[in-house]
């Protein structure tokens, strides 16, 4: 009986203290990616200036990443987002970029912790709000970028995470 009760209380204090749910790897871009970077990079200068098919391309582009399916409503709440916060600025070449690979990570990793969904959250809402995005409107599309990259991770908060 007392040793019973020495092992719950171990286990209990461990998990009292806590595991941290793990970080998982960032994607590295391989094959057509990098392209792929390019164009969503592209397409978002051309959303800035109010091109009528940026929307749609950056979709395709977007959706076409890796043959992961990734959920139409919240790609649409992306592009939403997106196109609200970048409307009337005219980001610079290497602010797109940076916009464009926080997208590649949010759209295809698959092991992202909940710390590093956030880090890409924070780091997009910056850029967003550096180029000139409207506060309120970068939140939006970070936040939708966020619901992107939980939708598409497999690295699940556990109950002993803390």
């Amino acid at each position: 009986m007392k040793a019973t009760l020495v092992l719950v209380t171990v286990c209990g204090l461990c998990v009292l203290a806590g595991c941290r749910q793990p970080d998982g790897p960032l994607p590295e871009p391989t094959g057509e990616q990098p392209n792929k970077i390019d164009d969503i990079s592209r397409d978002l200068q051309n959303l800035a200036s109010g091109d009528a098919n940026a929307r749609v391309e950056l979709s395709e582009d977007l959706m076409a990443l890796d043959p992961a399916t990734r959920p139409p409503e919240q790609v649409n709440a992306l592009l939403e987002g997106l196109s609200g916060a970048l409307a009337g600025t005219d980001p610079a070449q290497a602010e797109t970029d940076k916009m464009a690979n926080l997208l590649f990570v949010a759209a295809s990793a698959r092991e992202l912790s909940g710390s590093q969904i956030e880090r890409v959250v924070t780091d997009l809402r910056e850029t967003l709000v550096s180029v000139g995005a409207d506060p309120a409107a970068a939140d939006r599309a970070s936040a939708a970028a966020g619901d992107l990259a939980n939708a598409m991770t497999r690295n699940r908060k556990r109950w002993y995470h803390r």
